[in-house]
């Protein structure tokens, strides 16, 4: 477990220290895409049984930020982080 990700599905991601956390707003062109969004990530906290710290967003916008214990992220908030980035950036597992 760690604090910082290097993968390039989180270059995107920005991530801080004390405790462990990562943010990233998630642009979209049309409310529906991001009710879409939405919809997903409800999906992905059943499916994980974990939840982001917070969920802000708007009308084309959604802002997710994951926060960890300590100096680590737990390894389901780490797999909730990168099917969010595939599914809208469009990158293969």
């Amino acid at each position: 477990m760690t604090c910082k990700i290097n993968e390039p599905w989180a270059q995107k991601w920005d991530f801080r220290e004390s405790p462990c956390q990562m943010t990233r707003k998630f642009h979209f062109s049309a409310y529906r895409e991001t009710t879409g969004f939405l919809d997903y990530l409800n999906e992905l906290i059943k499916t994980l049984e974990v939840h982001p710290h917070n969920i802000n967003f708007g009308t084309t916008y959604a802002t997710i930020t994951i926060e960890g214990e300590g100096d680590s992220l737990d390894d389901r908030f780490i797999q909730m982080a990168r099917q969010l980035s595939e599914r809208v950036d469009g990158l293969e597992a």
